[in-house]
């Protein structure tokens, strides 16, 4: 069976874009981005990569 990697919270998921994909949050704030990821799903599709 293959192992998939753990999905990340949203505040490991922020903290991922910040450092590794280096997004900066100079319009919204970092909850703001939080519940645009949300409820756009976001979540799901940055997490496996």
């Amino acid at each position: 069976m293959k192992q998939y990697k753990s999905t990340k919270s949203m505040d490991e998921l922020i903290r991922y874009l910040y450092t590794n994909k280096k997004i900066r949050f100079n319009v919204i704030s970092e909850e703001e981005a939080k519940v645009i990821l949300w409820k756009n799903n976001y979540v799901n599709v940055v997490t496996p990569f």
